[in-house]
């Protein structure tokens, strides 16, 4: 089945060729919707482009929940502190839950979207990523929190730039009127 491509043509920051519809993009597409406008990822590195995915590595600004006598959760904001990851790392007690930004800020036009996957090699070593935000929003325009909480029995040490997640982009059916 052939058809313009659902991000119509390259002043609209898509791709033209066949239609794509609800599908996966490959390498070669997510490079070529780089080059159109469509997504923007800073700073890119080829290396962390994978067969149908992208790479995310971990920034060096994060957040720690503050401790309170309970968290009330009829409010939608909790306090946090401002936590730094440097070149000499940050230790992650067994326990301990952060929320980190990535080092990749992510810009998707108004006709993608994309979905996260945790790494295996991070879940098997006891560090869940991905509590709750696994989807972005067509329009989004930011860095990806991602929620880091260690289950293991050990501490687990951080580095800015260790590859963290993998975020798998699709094209949307029709144009979002709303922005992530």
């Amino acid at each position: 089945m052939t058809g313009s491509h659902p991000l119509g043509d390259h002043q609209k920051g898509g791709i033209s060729g066949e239609s794509r519809k609800n599908m996966v993009l490959s390498d070669k597409d997510i490079k070529e919707y780089i080059t159109n406008g469509a997504i923007q990822i800073a700073p890119f590195a080829s290396t962390l482009l994978r067969a149908a995915s992208y790479t995310l590595t971990l920034g060096q600004k994060g957040y720690s929940l503050k401790k309170v006598s309970f968290i009330d959760v009829r409010v939608d904001t909790q306090s946090y502190e401002e936590i730094e990851i440097n070149e000499n790392g940050y230790e992650m007690l067994p326990g301990d839950f952060l929320v980190v930004l990535t080092r990749e800020r992510i810009i998707l036009n108004d006709r993608v979207c994309g979905f996260l996957s945790s790494r295996g090699s991070r879940d098997q070593a006891g560090l869940h990523i991905l509590l709750s935000s696994l989807f972005i929003e067509p329009g989004f325009d930011n860095h990806i929190a991602l929620e880091l909480h260690n289950i293991s029995g050990n501490v687990i040490k951080l580095f800015p730039a260790s590859k963290m997640v993998k975020c798998i982009f699709l094209p949307t059916v029709s144009e979002a009127e709303r922005k992530g």
